[in-house]
């Protein structure tokens, strides 16, 4: 009989830590103590005579894995769980491929490897590209996407080129894939994707190595299985095919990495594939309060594509959660920071008891930049500060240039960006033309058609010229944020960032922040120009985090505080097009994909949430009535009105009627063929191989094959284009044609 004290648990919790045999599926709502349950039951296992060699836990994170082992140690109170497999699933992956020589066998690949991350792959892509003279500036992101997307969803080559031929730059795509490959084995060095894809590998082509990892792993605990692509639930299935004794946790609720190949329908493929499968849900919140738990309920019930479960909580029922429509950003942040300031200075609040979550970066400056008025402490968690990103110092650097030919650093970002071609031997060329004491940009403004360079070098360095005589002149005629806009537009970097990827539209979204804070620089300081503008934004830039002992507000986008939570938290820009985010083809999936990610902003909240957005907003270079979010309305926090009041400086109110003005940003129109969604029951029941079918975000499609009890019956469809997916009948809206 186990030792392990059960009596902090629930009986839900209690059945999944003893539910030791077989297959058991556990859906955990947010705050509902997942890690507690995965512990406990590693640290049962072990008690009731499991070995831990035989134990595997896999996590996303490292921070997961060490708190996960730490965890077990304390719980059976020696170091047995030192044995225990507890990584992530790369990790997990490196300790098989270097424990095994037979890697060999994959073009030579030897057990001392280099792992190579996002740096090192765009560095090697990046040269690759600019042989195949691409000057695409989004061809980068774009190999670099597909790269992951072949791996992720563990397909070959030829799969992949089947897969993607609708492509017209499909065999592009391929060659410089394969010649990022070759150049990855010459190096002896795998990269993240490719620890996955060749673990598999491993498995399937060695037989006996494949059983003994199968022997070793009587049991395999997945953490966050929601979150699982394509290659890892492969690897899974393979690691579990012989005892089956396979634990996932998961809430589709939270799946929020879609754009990375997370798959959410691996929660009701698990159930088919493993049958029986014990279901078990975990729908006790133990973080937020009442109130809170009630709003994500409102929110979250919103979505088709999820299992039916309520978050509950024992908890008080706390204050109310507050939201505010402010009139501009510039009073949005300030509404969060004079907060922040009476929490902490009269509620007896800590900085790093309180988050700021947005959906997009680009809402951070106006909230950094009051930080600062109020001496707020903070720390831009999952990404960069709003000055050190590289696009708003692309831009920045153009400026300084003008201020300061002289200025190297400045020139050596720019004189490349937006791509003009310009390369190393050129650069040489330019340096040897230099004379005592010039800059690079003063021998370019010196240069003129008769200078001894290449015809074609000199033509792109004389263009370069122009532009920056342009520039020269235009910051002495047009007021700071006319110029930054001039600045924007005749260099290049718009039409840089213009096409509709999520990072891009971030970009944009950033580049017009600047573009705005320059106007409001202007406006308060009238005697003040570029020289000046450009110190402030030097100086901003330069302040880092002003407590040392770590006592700072989180500012964050959504997706980097999955699995973290704070005492207070603040959601700001919910409105339409920013939070849900507009995308050129925003589909149904899409819109609750960003349901999930408020769902996962709000239960990040223990006591106190606060809502809020901005009735005016100046994006691309103007200013922008904003409709505030769907989701407000779904938690009952506005009305469900048609149509929306904005106030001025003065407080007089102005009502427009909706779609009355084209400076009112509208809601996201999704595809008619979702009205038309077949009916639950008819889809379960009679569909069937064979049948044609329509998906609003897939198009049409070919049902290959139905399995699955009705509750949980699946379908295999081929959609032209997209591949085959897996759909849930009981929530896909699909259409039997």
């Amino acid at each position: 009989m186990s030792t392990i004290n059960l009596n902090d648990l629930n009986n839900e919790q209690k059945k999944a830590v003893l539910a030791t045999k077989g297959a058991v599926l556990v859906t955990a709502g947010a705050g509902s103590g997942k890690t507690r349950v995965l512990t406990y039951r590693i640290a049962h296992l072990i008690d009731s005579g499991v070995e831990p060699y035989n134990i595997l836990a896999v996590t996303f994170t490292n921070k997961a894995a060490a708190e996960m082992k730490e965890r077990v140690i304390s719980l059976i109170k020696n170091d047995k769980a030192n044995s225990v497999w507890i990584y992530t699933f790369h990790s997990m992956c490196v300790q098989i491929l270097r424990q095994n020589r037979n890697i060999e066998r994959f073009h030579g690949y030897t057990t001392n490897f280099s792992i190579y991350d996002t740096t090192d792959r765009e560095r090697i892509l990046k040269t690759l590209i600019a042989e195949q003279k691409i000057e695409d500036d989004d061809y980068l992101s774009k190999i670099n996407w597909h790269i992951s997307e072949r791996k992720n969803q563990n397909m070959t080559f030829g799969e992949y080129e089947q897969h993607i031929s609708y492509y017209s730059d499909s065999a592009t795509i391929i060659n410089l894939m394969q010649k990022y490959e070759q150049i990855m084995n010459a190096n002896n060095a795998l990269d993240f994707d490719s620890l996955l894809t060749y673990t598999y590998k491993l498995l399937i082509e060695n037989p006996d190595i494949k059983e003994y990892y199968q022997n070793k792993f009587e049991y395999i605990h997945i953490d966050e299985f929601q979150d699982t692509n394509a290659v890892q639930y492969d690897l899974v299935e393979l690691l579990g095919e012989k005892h089956k004794n396979v634990f996932v946790v998961g809430d589709e609720d939270q799946c929020i990495y879609t754009w990375r190949g997370a798959n959410a329908g691996h929660i009701f493929k698990f159930t088919n594939d493993y049958s029986p499968v014990t279901i078990i849900k975990l729908e006790q919140n133990y973080r937020s309060t009442k109130k809170i738990v009630d709003l994500a309920n409102k929110i979250i019930k919103n979505n088709v594509s999820r299992l039916e479960k309520k978050l509950w909580t024992e908890k008080d029922e706390g204050v109310r959660v507050e939201y505010k429509s402010q009139f501009t950003e510039r009073y949005e942040a300030n509404f969060v920071a004079e907060h922040i300031y009476n929490l902490v200075r009269y509620n007896g609040y800590k900085y790093s008891d309180i988050a700021v979550l947005m959906r997009l970066n680009a809402l951070t400056r106006h909230i950094e930049e009051k930080f600062l008025e109020y001496n707020l402490p903070y720390k831009v968690f999952g990404g960069m500060k709003f000055y050190d990103r590289a696009e708003i110092k692309n831009l920045l650097a153009y400026l300084k240039l003008i201020v300061n030919p002289k200025d190297t650093s400045s020139f050596n970002r720019v004189i490349n960006f937006p791509k003009r071609g310009i390369g190393e031997v050129a650069l040489h060329n330019l340096k040897d033309n230099m004379q005592e004491n010039e800059s690079p940009l003063d021998t370019i403004l010196r240069f003129d058609n008769n200078s001894p360079l290449s015809k074609s070098a000199l033509s792109k360095f004389l263009s370069f010229k122009a532009i920056i005589n342009s520039l020269i002149i235009k910051s002495k005629e047009l007021s700071l944020s006319e110029f930054l806009e001039y600045v924007i537009d005749i260099t290049g970097i718009k039409d840089a960032y213009s096409s509709g990827s999520e990072e891009n539209i971030n970009r944009l979204y950033n580049l017009s922040e600047l573009v705005s804070s320059a106007n409001e620089y202007q406006k308060n300081n009238k005697n003040s120009g570029l020289e000046e503008y450009l110190q402030s934004v030097s100086l901003t830039s330069d302040i880092d985090d002003y407590d040392d002992t770590k006592n700072l507000v989180t500012l964050a986008t959504v997706h980097s505080v999955k699995g973290l939570e704070f005492k207070v938290v603040f959601i700001v820009g919910c409105e339409e097009n920013i939070f849900p985010l507009k995308r050129k083809d925003t589909s149904d999936s899409d819109i609750e994909e960003e349901r999930r990610l408020m769902y996962v902003a709000i239960t990040r909240a223990e006591e106190r949430l606060y809502i809020t957005n901005a009735q005016q907003r100046f994006l691309y270079g103007d200013k922008k009535y904003m409709q505030p979010s769907r989701f407000l309305k779904e938690a009952d926090l506005i009305e469900n009105k048609n149509d929306i009041t904005v106030y001025n400086e003065q407080g007089e109110a102005e009502t427009f009627k909706l779609n009355s003005r084209k400076e009112i940003i509208l809601p996201i129109q999704i595809k008619d063929v979702t009205t038309v969604k077949t009916d639950v029951k008819e889809l379960v029941n009679k569909l069937k191989v064979n049948d044609n079918v329509v998906h609003p975000k897939f198009g049409a499609g070919v049902v290959i094959s139905v399995s699955g009890a009705p509750e949980t019956r699946t379908a295999n469809i081929h959609f032209e284009g997209y591949g085959t997916k897996i759909l849930a009948l009981n929530f896909a809206p699909l259409t039997i044609l």
